[in-house]
Protein backbone atom coordinates (compact mmCIF):
# COMPACT_ATOMS: atom_id res chain seq x y z
CA UNK A 1 0.00 0.00 0.00
CA UNK A 2 1.28 3.42 -0.94
CA UNK A 3 1.52 6.19 1.64
CA UNK A 4 -1.57 8.45 1.38
CA UNK A 5 -1.26 11.59 -0.72
CA UNK A 6 -2.29 14.60 1.31
CA UNK A 7 -4.37 17.29 -0.39
CA UNK A 8 -3.23 20.12 1.87
CA UNK A 9 -6.73 20.65 3.23
CA UNK A 10 -6.66 18.02 5.98
CA UNK A 11 -7.73 19.45 9.35
CA UNK A 12 -4.93 17.52 11.10
CA UNK A 13 -2.40 19.92 9.61
CA UNK A 14 -3.47 22.66 12.00
CA UNK A 15 -3.48 20.45 15.10
CA UNK A 16 -0.40 19.46 17.12
CA UNK A 17 0.99 15.94 17.08
CA UNK A 18 0.12 15.32 20.73
CA UNK A 19 -3.53 14.97 19.73
CA UNK A 20 -2.73 12.17 17.28
CA UNK A 21 0.01 10.50 19.34
CA UNK A 22 -0.65 11.23 23.05
CA UNK A 23 2.20 10.43 25.44
CA UNK A 24 0.03 10.19 28.54
CA UNK A 25 -2.03 6.97 28.54
CA UNK A 26 -4.54 8.57 30.90
CA UNK A 27 -5.20 11.38 28.42
CA UNK A 28 -5.18 9.10 25.38
CA UNK A 29 -8.83 8.06 25.63
CA UNK A 30 -10.07 11.65 25.68
CA UNK A 31 -7.60 12.81 23.04
CA UNK A 32 -8.50 9.88 20.76
CA UNK A 33 -12.15 10.97 20.83
CA UNK A 34 -11.23 14.57 19.99
CA UNK A 35 -8.88 13.43 17.20
CA UNK A 36 -11.56 11.18 15.71
CA UNK A 37 -13.97 14.13 15.67
CA UNK A 38 -11.41 16.22 13.76
CA UNK A 39 -11.01 13.37 11.27
CA UNK A 40 -14.72 13.29 10.44
CA UNK A 41 -14.45 16.48 8.36
CA UNK A 42 -11.31 15.33 6.54
CA UNK A 43 -11.29 14.72 2.76
CA UNK A 44 -8.58 12.07 3.26
CA UNK A 45 -10.22 10.08 6.07
CA UNK A 46 -10.52 6.83 4.09
CA UNK A 47 -6.95 6.52 2.75
CA UNK A 48 -5.61 7.68 6.10
CA UNK A 49 -7.65 5.03 7.94
CA UNK A 50 -6.55 2.32 5.50
CA UNK A 51 -2.91 3.35 5.95
CA UNK A 52 -3.31 3.20 9.72
CA UNK A 53 -4.95 -0.21 9.57
CA UNK A 54 -2.20 -1.60 7.36
CA UNK A 55 0.83 0.06 8.95
CA UNK A 56 0.37 1.85 12.28
CA UNK A 57 0.22 0.56 15.86
CA UNK A 58 0.03 3.98 17.55
CA UNK A 59 -1.98 7.15 17.20
CA UNK A 60 -5.24 8.04 15.51
CA UNK A 61 -5.40 7.40 11.77
CA UNK A 62 -8.49 8.24 9.74
CA UNK A 63 -10.55 8.57 12.89
CA UNK A 64 -9.55 5.11 14.17
CA UNK A 65 -7.73 4.63 17.46
CA UNK A 66 -5.30 1.74 18.06
CA UNK A 67 -7.95 -0.56 19.57
CA UNK A 68 -10.30 -0.03 16.65
CA UNK A 69 -7.52 -0.80 14.18
CA UNK A 70 -6.59 -3.98 16.09
CA UNK A 71 -10.18 -5.17 15.76
CA UNK A 72 -10.24 -4.43 12.00
CA UNK A 73 -6.84 -6.10 11.51
CA UNK A 74 -8.03 -9.23 13.28
CA UNK A 75 -11.02 -9.44 10.95
CA UNK A 76 -8.83 -8.85 7.88
CA UNK A 77 -5.91 -11.03 9.01
CA UNK A 78 -3.42 -8.14 8.98
CA UNK A 79 -0.27 -8.09 11.13
CA UNK A 80 1.69 -4.88 11.75
CA UNK A 81 5.34 -5.05 12.81
CA UNK A 82 6.38 -1.43 13.35
CA UNK A 83 4.73 1.98 13.58
CA UNK A 84 5.47 4.51 10.87
CA UNK A 85 4.11 7.75 12.28
CA UNK A 86 7.44 9.49 11.59
CA UNK A 87 6.65 9.45 7.87
CA UNK A 88 3.23 10.97 8.56
CA UNK A 89 4.72 13.75 10.68
CA UNK A 90 7.32 14.47 7.98
CA UNK A 91 4.58 14.55 5.33
CA UNK A 92 2.51 17.07 7.29
CA UNK A 93 5.60 19.17 8.05
CA UNK A 94 6.37 19.24 4.32
CA UNK A 95 2.87 20.47 3.52
CA UNK A 96 3.17 23.21 6.12
CA UNK A 97 6.52 24.29 4.67
CA UNK A 98 5.08 24.52 1.15
CA UNK A 99 1.86 26.21 2.21
CA UNK A 100 -0.23 23.08 1.64
CA UNK A 101 1.00 22.13 -1.82
CA UNK A 102 1.40 18.37 -2.11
Amino acid sequence: MEYPTWTGSEPCQSVGGDLWFPDDPFEAKTLNVVAAEVCQSCPSIEPCAEWGIAHEKHGVWGGLNPAQRIFIRARRGIHVDTPNHTAWIESIAGLRATGGAA
